[in-house]
């Protein structure tokens, strides 16, 4: 929630990222990174089992790895910068912001997950109980 906070912020005044700018740029655009590969991951693996060319647990696994490669890149730049020296340095209000955004993106994460698991599952459900027609 927060980096859409962030995101109007710098449309509508670049002022709000001149206090500490050195950092909320980068997690911003971190942020906005994972937030669009989370649901595109999900997307592709999605057409890939409809188009037959993976398995849904394979797509499952193959959605959580780039899940973990997503959420590492905001998760390592609020790691690097709590222990970065000044300017870097996270503090007060935005260390809070980077810990907001960071749960965001883990709710997202989870969410993307959770839909992927359920429609392959009912996918698979649908698919067998058509055959299972067409067999009697």
């Amino acid at each position: 929630m927060a980096f859409w906070f962030w995101a109007f912020s710098l449309a509508y005044s670049s002022g709000f990222f001149r206090y500490h700018h050195h950092t909320r740029l980068p997690l911003l655009a971190a942020a906005l990174l994972c937030v669009v590969a989370l649901p595109a991951s999900a997307l592709v693996q999605w057409r890939r089992v409809r188009r037959g060319d993976a398995s849904a647990p394979a797509a499952l696994v193959a959605h959580g790895l780039t899940t973990l490669a997503a959420l590492a890149l905001p998760f390592g730049l609020t790691l690097a910068f709590s222990r970065a020296p000044r300017p870097w340095h996270l503090e007060a209000d935005e260390a809070m912001g980077a810990g907001l955004d960071n749960l965001a993106l883990l709710l997202v994460a989870v969410a993307c997950a959770l839909v992927l698991g359920v429609a392959l599952t009912v996918r698979g459900a649908r698919r067998r109980a058509g055959a299972g027609r067409g067999a009697s």
